[in-house]
Order: structure tokens, then sequence, then C-alpha cells
């Protein structure tokens, strides 16, 4: 079995390139190049904080790999040496069978030896045998013919049962003794093919001993390979081990020195936002104290307009009056004839008045006779008209007041234009310094957030992306990152989950993790979960397993091959996550 090491991660200290060149906060009250210099430290530092852990991740996905590894190369040796044993088994088979064998193939050469010997025997003998009965058929021949010679000679040579018995007797030996040598040359027989099988079955033994002890060494050899591989991931563990201690340590420092820089950030911070909120409220205050004169002034206009236009309501009530009381008089006539003798006098004393001379005293008086005259003249063409006296002198003087009153609403309007130009100008001023001071109040510290991608893999659909619309109706706010199905699932901050939702077999499950700053991340299609809610994550954790296959735990519906869907937001909006992780 091989292994995929990872490359060897050269780990450099990371505080030991970190200096701050100036001092953060002086003596005194802070100023806006001390926040900026100290936000520049912040921000490199959180660059090397970010670096730190994508080490410290990749060195535990490392450790997971090499474990990985090694379980494998166990699970392997425990079977490559469960095969060995039964091979040395089967060896052992072979070896007590081929034992065996070779007593039987000894004990068929010692029969087959035995019945050599005894065939030997038996047919030395045989031949003894047949030379006895030839020598006794040639001296029968000697003795009279041929034909017969031999039963002739036997018979005259004594009684002819004893003759013929004899005969039968040899020719029974005879043929027994012949018989007796074929049964043993079929024992031969039987016992050379017995002999010769046993060989071919030592032979077959023999070929399977030699493949299973083949197998055995070949065996040995994978052993010998997996034991080296199991020694060299334990070594690679253990180099792992102590580079992820020194990059934990690294990382560390890295967040106490983070939190220390954050910690001066944010005194500095709160200094200038004080001294801001406090020029702020003195200017809106400042600001307020002149426009609240002007809004006097012009609610005194607003009064007098409203009093002018009720005036002229009057007015037109007057005119209204004069239409329905209109020849309802039946005296008019006699004071019509009584007011006309009232304006000829009034003439007179004007001529009067022209003819005597000139002055101060004398203008003003004149100038109220005219009034009085043209009042008058209005009042007798009214009731010449046939409208009663009452009604037309109200009128008359209803209409002057309107008159004047229209005429003071046109100065009143032209002042309140100008108050509410004044006024629109400081109320402008006092809006843009409550927004100032609302952003300074409500605004955050300014600080960057260290964040960092859950996953390594291309996007597969990005933020808003059309082509996800079209197929699946509704906006894409994420982004989705194609990774293969249990892909170990990092926080892309520090931070507390919110929630766990798992949706089981058919359903959708995700997690859902605040950070600082009003962040949050949601991670979608999960196909297991390690965390439950309440619980504190580091940047760089791993929460769960990512999923997304369909059918699969968690998947859901709205979803086509295996992926992590990632949201991200701000304040409770939606933003594309790739504008605050790092650029890959």
């Amino acid at each position: 079995m091989s292994f995929n090491l990872h490359p060897r991660l050269i780990t450099v200290p990371l505080l030991s390139v970190f200096v701050l060149s100036q001092p953060m906060i002086v003596q005194g009250a802070p100023s806006e190049a001390e926040l900026m210099v100290a936000k520049d430290s912040y921000q490199q530092l959180s660059q090397h904080a970010v670096t730190a852990a994508y080490k410290r991740a990749a060195l535990e996905q490392r450790l997971e790999n090499v474990d990985t590894n090694v379980n494998a190369a166990k699970k392997s040796l425990e079977q490559v040496v469960e095969s060995k044993r039964f091979v040395r088994a089967k060896i052992l088979e072979r070896q007590q069978l081929m034992t065996a064998l070779s007593g039987q193939i000894l004990a068929v050469r010692s029969n087959q030896r035995f019945y050599e010997q005894i065939t030997l025997s038996e047919r030395q003998t045989f031949i003894e045998f047949i030379r006895y009965v030839a020598a006794k058929d040639i001296a029968m021949t000697d003795t009279g013919p041929v034909a017969g010679g031999v039963l002739l000679h036997r018979m005259f040579r004594g009684s002819l049962g004893d003759a013929t018995q004899e005969h039968l007797v040899l020719s029974a030996v005879l043929k027994t003794r012949m018989q007796l040598l074929g049964q043993l040359q079929t024992l031969l027989d039987d016992s050379s093919l017995a002999e010769d099988r046993l060989h071919a079955v030592a032979s077959d033994l023999g070929s399977e001993l030699s493949d299973f002890e083949k197998q055995q060494q070949l065996l040995g050899e994978v052993v010998t390979k997996q034991q080296t591989a199991i020694e060299v991931g334990w070594k690679e563990r253990q180099l792992t081990e102590q580079e992820l201690a020194a990059v934990v340590r690294e990382s560390d420092e890295a967040g106490a020195r983070l939190l220390e820089i954050q910690t001066k950030l944010r005194a500095i911070s709160d200094e200038l936002k004080h001294g801001q909120l406090a020029a702020l409220r003195a200017s809106r205050s400042s600001l307020e104290g002149k426009r609240r004169p002007l809004q006097d002034r012009l609610e005194d206009l607003q009064r007098k307009d409203t009093a002018m236009h009720i005036i002229e309501d009057v007015a037109l009530k007057a005119l209204q009056e004069t239409v329905r009381l209109r020849n309802t008089d039946t005296k008019l006539y006699k004071k019509t004839e009584i007011r006309d003798l009232q304006l000829k006098n009034a003439k007179e004393r004007l001529q009067s008045l022209v003819s005597g001379g000139s002055g101060s005293e004398l203008s003003s008086e004149l100038s109220a006779l005219r009034r009085d005259i043209a009042a008058q003249e209005e009042v007798l063409a009214l009731m010449r008209n046939g409208v009663p006296e009452d009604p037309a002198v109200a009128y008359v003087q209803a209409g002057r007041d309107a008159a004047q009153a229209k005429a003071e609403r046109g100065v009143i309007a032209l002042k309140i234009a100008d108050l509410s130009k004044e006024i629109a100008v400081f109320t402008k001023q006092i809006s843009d310094i409550v927004g100032q001071i609302e952003g300074v109040e409500n605004g955050d510290d300014g600080l960057p957030s260290v964040f960092r991608w859950p996953v390594k893999g291309p996007i597969s659909a990005g933020y808003l992306d059309p082509a996800y619309e079209v197929v699946f109706r509704i906006p894409h706010r994420a982004i989705d990152i194609a990774v293969p199905q249990g892909t170990s699932v990092h926080a892309v901050s520090d931070g507390i989950v919110y929630a766990v939702k798992d949706g089981g077999a058919t359903g959708y499950s995700y997690i859902l993790i605040g950070h600082q700053n009003g962040f949050a991340s949601l991670y979608g299609h999960i196909f297991q979960s390690y965390v439950k809610p309440g619980q504190k994550v580091a940047g760089g954790a791993i929460i769960g397993l990512s999923g997304g296959m369909p059918g699969t735990n968690g998947a859901g519906h709205m979803t086509t091959g295996a992926h992590l869907h990632l949201e991200m937001t701000k304040d409770g909006k939606h933003f594309d996550p790739r504008t605050v992780l790092p650029k890959k």
C-alpha cells in the first residue's frame, strides 16, 4: 500500500516577523494617526493569524490523513497476516500430506520388493518343476512311440489309475503354479501403478506447496512493506504533531497579541469617539440655539397668517350675508337718503380742509376723511342695490379688513419663506450632525474581522448567480464550493453556534454561527454536524462534514451534486462572502 503524505510545511514564527514600528498609545489624547497605526498593526497581525490558521488546518488535515493511512495500513496488515496464517496452515497441511505420501510410497515399494522376491522364487520353482515334468516326458518318449508313448509307458508301468492320477496331479500343479505366477505379476503391476499414482499426487502436492511458499514469501514482503508504511506514518505523525504544537503556540501568541492590540484599539477608538461625540453635540446645540428664535418668529408669523386668513373668511361671510338680506329692509330708501346726506357733508368738510392749508396733522386727518368717504360711498352703493344698512356697513368694513389682511399675508408669506430657508439650512446642518452622531454611536470600531475559507474547492455557483436563479427560481444569496461528500467543514472565524438544523434523510441540514461585529455565517447541506447550539467555536475548528449529494442525509431537494453552501450576513443583510475571505 502506498501513502500520499503531505509535503512538509515550513512554519515560521509569526511574532518574530511582526514588529510594531510605533507605539500604539502615547501620553495625552490619542489622534487619528495613532488609530491608523494601530489598525495597520492589527491588520498585519491578522494576516499572520490567518496564515497560522491555514497552517493549523493543513496540519490537522495532514494528521487526519496520516491516521487514515496508518489505520488503512493496519487493517491491510491484519488481512495480510491472516492470509499469511492461512497459507502457513495450508503449507503445513501439504507437508503432512507429503510425509504421509512418502510413507505410502515406501510401503508400496516394500510390498513390491516382497512380491518381486516371491515371484522370482516361484518363477524359479516353476522352471524347475517344468524341467522335472519335461524330463519325465522325455524319458517316457524314449521308451515308447511318440504318439501315446507317455501314457502307454505309464500304463504298462503300473496300474492305469495310478498313472492317470500322477498325470493329473502334475497337470494341476503346473496350472496352479502358472496361476500363482500370473497373480504375482498382477500384484506387481498394481503395486507399480499405485506407486505411479502416489508419485503423481506427490508431484501435485509439491506444486501446491511451491505455490503456497511463493504466496508466503510475497505476503511476507507485503507485511514488511505495511510495517514500514506504519512506521513511516507514525514518524510523520510525530513530526506533524510537533509542527502543529509550534503552530498552535504561535497562533495562541498571535491571538493574545491580537486581543491586546484590539483592546488598545478599542480604547483609542472609544476616546476618539467620545471627543467626536462631544464636538458634534456641541455643534448641534449651537445650531439648535440659532434655529430656535427663527422657529419662534416663524410660528408668530404663521399665527398672524392664520388670523389674517380668518379676517378674509369674515369678509366672505359678510358678502354672503349681504346677498341673503338684500331687499329685505322696507325702510331702506329713507336710510339711503340719510346716508347720502352724510356723504355730502363729509365731502364738503374734505373740500374745506383741502382749501384751509397743509400740515402733518391736517394730512393725517385728510387721509382718514378720504378713507371714511370711500367707505361711505361703498356702503351707499350697496344700500342703493338693496342691501340693508348694517350688513352693508359690516361687509365694507370686512372687505377693507380683508384687503389689509391680504396685503399683510403677502408680506408675511415672504417673511415665512425667508425664515423657512434659514431654518432649513440649520435643520440640514443639524440633521447631518445627528447622522454623524448616530454613525459614531452605532458604528463598529472599524477593526478588521479575520475570516478563512471553510473548505478548499472551486466555486460552482456564485453570489446572485443568474444560472442558479434560472434553475431554482430564487436568488442565490450565497456561494457554493464544490468539494467531495464528507469533506471537513471549518468555521470561518471565532463565534458561537446559534442553530443546528438536522433535516434527516430527506430534509435540508445547516449550521448557523454568529461572529463579532454583526457577522454571521451559515453552512448548508451538512452531512454530519459536530457542534450544538450555544457552543463556542474557534476559527478553523471542524464543525461538521459537507454533503450535498442528492439523496444523502441533509442534502435537501435543491442540490445537483456534492458541495458546501456558504451564506454570510452583516447586521442581518446578505453579502458576497468572497469580499471578506482571503484571496485564493
